[in-house]
């Protein structure tokens, strides 16, 4: 029987999401005035470019967007769809008007490479380029993973029934070396695998059925909705639950802009919102550690 959508949207779900509603409502606006009305003088760029994986991860942002939360303290926000974090990072980087990023909503894996790319003196050529490099403000967490979350799923009649038959098959993943790989590669050696012996191809996530449907994967990392999309429309069933093992209630996303833009605009970032509600800074060996964002708080994927 075909998995719902709200299977995963649970009570404890909706309360991660409202949870996600009040940071990004803290710390991407100005607070109100005395009066009530939104703040809107001192706003240094009320026309934002907001790049977001659309997973359930992201519920926080597209509640606050449809809900007209940003709308309504004087900010008008443009939704990018990405692929990863992986993907836009670097757009964010380099600020070029034509592929403006001002702020980005996504894993904290590739933050956490961009960063320390960033660190050691590297520095991306084009918005394309496969090596991510940035100075980041890693400033509002978006969700910690939960079953049921982000699995790894095969066709209907599959051959492959365990985690240890995908040797030497192919596994689709949004985006080289980010959080879904990281996760899929971390279920193999949790169970003995080499994860070297599994193959990874790259496909955003919308395609991703379509690409299984076709053989060309065997295997696909997928997260909600899209897992019971897949469900529906091609009968996927799940190989492997991903919350497990080493990446057991993982953080998994986050929002983010460079360390530039957050001085350019401090008042369109809200940085008089409380240091209680800042998250993390992804810092390497030159500076203090990357601060845990599990550690302010347990709430999972919403």
């Amino acid at each position: 029987m075909p998995r719902r959508f709200t299977r995963a949207v649970r009570i404890a779900e909706i309360i991660g999401a409202v949870a996600a509603v009040v940071v990004l409502a803290i710390l991407f606006v100005p607070r109100l005035s005395s009066g009530g009305n939104a703040a809107t003088p001192g706003i240094e760029q009320p026309d934002l470019n907001v790049a977001v994986v659309p997973a359930v991860d992201s519920a926080g942002f597209f509640v606050a967007l449809h809900e007209g939360l940003f709308t309504a303290h004087g900010l008008h926000v443009t939704f990018v769809p990405a692929v990863s974090s992986a993907t836009v990072i670097n757009a964010q980087a380099l600020a070029k008007p034509r592929n403006r990023v001002d702020i980005s909503c996504g894993n904290y894996v590739s933050y956490i490479q961009a960063q320390e790319n960033y660190d050691v003196g590297k520095r991306p050529s084009s918005a394309s380029d496969p090596m991510v490099a940035a100075n980041l403000d890693v400033f509002a967490e978006g969700s910690v993973m939960k079953p049921g979350a982000q699995g790894l799923y095969v066709l209907p009649g599959s051959h492959v029934r365990t985690l240890a038959d995908l040797e030497g098959k192919t596994i689709g993943v949004n985006a080289p070396g980010n959080i879904l790989y990281l996760l899929a590669a971390s279920a193999l050696a949790d169970h003995g695998l080499r994860v070297s012996g599994a193959h990874f191809a790259y496909y955003p996530l919308p395609a991703m059925a379509a690409m299984l449907k076709a053989g060309k994967i065997t295997a696909a990392v997928l997260p909600e909705p899209f897992a019971s999309q897949a469900e529906l429309s091609i009968g996927v069933t799940q190989l492997a639950d991903l919350d497990q093992g080493a990446t057991d209630a993982f953080p998994v996303q986050g929002c983010a802009v460079t360390r530039q833009w957050a001085a350019r605009h401090p008042q369109t970032l809200g940085r008089s919102a409380p240091r209680s509600s800042r998250v993390s800074r992804p810092r390497t060996r030159a500076g203090p550690p990357f601060s845990r964002p599990w550690s302010r708080s347990r709430r999972r994927s919403a």
